[in-house]
């Protein structure tokens, strides 16, 4: 797991951080496999510390085709 341009946004007991994250390895065929994608968190404080109250995470979009671009690099 590699970590990229990770920004952490707080006021009060809300905070946002926002990041773009590869995931990678080798099959057991010994192909290698991985992807960069974009990642959010929301997250809230309470009593017992900081609870992700959101998370979505998804593939960068080419805008020329619409699609998913599975290839792209930051």
């Amino acid at each position: 797991m590699e970590i990229r341009e990770l920004s952490v946004l707080s006021s009060g007991d809300i905070a946002v951080a926002y990041w773009l994250s590869r995931a990678s390895g080798i099959r057991k065929n010994g192909g290698e496999v991985g992807s960069w994608v974009c990642a959010t968190n929301c997250c809230q404080r309470s009593n017992d510390g900081w609870w992700i109250t959101h998370e979505h995470v998804s593939w960068p979009v080419d805008p020329e085709t619409g699609s998913a671009d599975m290839v792209l690099l930051p």
